[in-house]
């Protein structure tokens, strides 16, 4: 099942698995059967953005970045530039 959550007003994500640890107040988001999750930040243009996907993501308000441990994410940790339609569409994976 897909869990869709805004992060923070310029961060968006998709995973199979969001839990949210109150005593850390850090989000944990997890791509489940190899599946991967999706971080997708906006940038300083209208239209630009980042997207991560990773197998395992952390993210605290604190911090205002979401972390991805190596550990955790024993394949690649894609990170591209976007702009358009895949800045403000529906996120995918």
């Amino acid at each position: 099942t897909d869990v869709t959550t805004r992060l923070s007003t310029t961060r968006d994500a998709l995973a199979d698995v969001l839990i949210y640890e109150q005593d850390l107040d850090r989000y944990t988001l997890r791509g489940l059967g190899g599946r991967s999750i999706v971080i997708r930040e906006a940038g300083d243009k209208p239209n630009t953005c980042s997207i991560v996907r990773a197998t395992v993501g952390y993210f605290t308000h604190a911090e205002q970045a979401a972390q991805f441990p190596q550990a955790e994410n024993p394949g690649i940790i894609e990170r591209s530039a976007k702009t358009g339609a895949d800045c403000t569409g529906e996120l995918k994976r």
